[in-house]
């Protein structure tokens, strides 16, 4: 890979009805700011008690910059108490500004455990 730094892959859960993926396209100076992720695609899995309350398996970030973070909120519904791991699959359509015609597709998995999650009382 000629970008050389992975992207960051932070996954938060609230506990209730929300998860938080925080992706940084990390991009070392100098010469790599002339690679942009042209396209950023966000795919969840989560165990089993949990249910992503979204339209599709696959979220679209857009574009990013080098050194750029984006943020997505995806609400969710705990059905049971919750045992597992959320895991977050990250595919980024790198191009570069400087060479033609060239585009490179990298693959980033991120995981977050979950223990004993219990459904919220009301």
């Amino acid at each position: 890979m000629i970008t050389g730094v992975l992207p960051n892959v932070e996954i938060q859960f609230d506990g209730v009805d929300a998860l938080q993926c925080n992706v940084t396209y990390s991009c070392p100076e100098p010469l790599f700011r002339t690679f942009i992720a042209e396209e950023a695609f966000l795919t969840l899995t989560v165990p089993k008690g949990l249910q992503l309350d979204t339209d599709g398996d696959q979220i679209s970030l857009g574009q990013l910059q080098p050194g750029e973070t984006r943020s997505v909120v995806i609400p969710v519904i705990l059905e049971d108490p919750v045992n597992g791991e959320i895991t977050a699959e990250i595919d980024l359509v790198i191009r570069s500004l400087w060479l033609r015609d060239w585009k490179e597709t990298i693959r980033v998995v991120s995981r977050h455990r979950i223990t004993a999650i219990e459904r919220a009382m009301v």
